[in-house]
């Protein structure tokens, strides 16, 4: 079965959730784009992990570094899924994974 997700770029906050409501019913994923999250905060990973309890919520934060300390506010915050750049090392993405 096909999964489907929505990337949220946008950084108007407003205009974020807004999108989400629409497109929440008929996707599986949220993403919150990378300069979406930089510009909104992890204010906007819990408004919409308030208002999307079914969906999954995706955090583009390309971390590179420091991964679970970087990772652990953003899953404590909802999110289900982060993102890690291919370049990090080993310690990195253990970082992440062990959140």
């Amino acid at each position: 079965m096909a999964v489907t997700q929505m990337a949220l770029d946008s950084l108007d906050f407003d205009a974020t959730v807004a999108l989400a409501t629409t497109v929440a019913p008929h996707v599986d994923i949220l993403e919150i784009g990378t300069p979406c999250i930089k510009h909104n905060g992890i204010k906007l990973l819990e408004t919409l992990r308030a208002k999307f309890p079914n969906n999954k919520i995706l955090v583009d934060l390309k971390t590179a570094d420091a991964g679970f300390y970087e990772a652990e506010p953003f899953f404590k915050a909802g999110a289900d899924i982060v993102t890690v750049l291919g370049i990090s090392d080993m310690g990195t993405i253990k970082g992440v994974i062990d959140v």
